[in-house]
């Protein structure tokens, strides 16, 4: 059984990769399009104020390490990243980013250094731009109060996989009259942020992050990807469903 699984496995991991390159290859046109998520279209707004006023923006990556089942919220906050980097390079006061994982603190900071290099700005980078705040979920909380209260940070962006205890920082945000915006890929802290944040992802939009703050296609590509994997999942269940009440299985 284990064995199935692994080749079953596989074989969506090789068909899932075919299907990004042919259509990384071969645009297709299609009349499908993305749904524009609200809140980072208001994300790109703040960004751009937040450049005018000389302030700053802050960055929190989330408390999941990269090598455990809940990596992909954090490979998408660490490509949302690069993405405000690059928007943001204009800004008299660089962003901040902080996490709560030691993988993805020294991740984070490789993004700082290779996105300053692409943009002839690597002299703008200072190590203090990226930082551990805590392993621990409440220690990560802790260690963001003091980036909450500092008067130069006015938008503060939680992306990434954490708890309920996210609400304790939308609040701090809220006290220091800054702008929260919040996407995870945990149920518990989509219901806090949701209630408590200025702006908040609900379930897969999450994974739109990327696509909303850039024009690159591999985004929109890998978005259309998601789809057809889920579409092919629904009519295995139904094909299924089908032969089980006809006899055959």
């Amino acid at each position: 059984m284990n064995s199935f699984l692994n080749i079953l496995a596989l074989s969506i991991i090789i068909i899932s990769a075919l299907i990004l390159i042919i259509l990384r290859l071969i645009p297709i046109q299609t009349s499908f399009e993305i749904k524009k998520l609200k809140s980072f279209i208001n994300l790109r707004k703040n960004i751009g104020l937040t450049i005018e006023e000389g302030k700053r923006l802050h960055i929190s990556l989330g408390n999941s390490p990269v090598n455990t089942i809940r990596s992909a919220a954090s490979f998408v906050a660490l490509t949302t990243l690069e993405n405000i980097l690059k928007q943001s390079s204009l800004s008299d006061k660089p962003p901040i980013a902080s996490s709560g994982a030691g993988d993805l603190a020294i991740l984070s900071k490789d993004q700082f250094i290779s996105t300053y290099r692409e943009l002839n700005a690597l002299e703008r980078f200072e190590p203090s731009q990226s930082y551990l705040t805590g392993p621990t979920n409440y220690s990560y909380i802790g260690g963001l109060y003091p980036i909450v209260h500092q008067k130069d940070s006015s938008v503060h962006l939680m992306i990434g996989n954490y708890g309920p205890e996210m609400g304790l920082i939308t609040e701090a945000c809220r006290r220091m009259n800054s702008v929260s915006v919040a996407g995870t890929t945990s149920l518990q802290g989509q219901a806090v942020t949701f209630a408590c944040a200025d702006e908040a992802t609900v379930g897969e939009e999450y994974f739109a992050l990327p696509n909303n703050l850039s024009k690159s296609p591999v985004y929109r590509i890998s978005l259309h990807l998601q789809d057809l994997l889920r579409w092919g999942v629904i009519v295995i269940i139904l094909l299924g469903l089908l032969l089980s009440i006809v006899g055959l299985i």
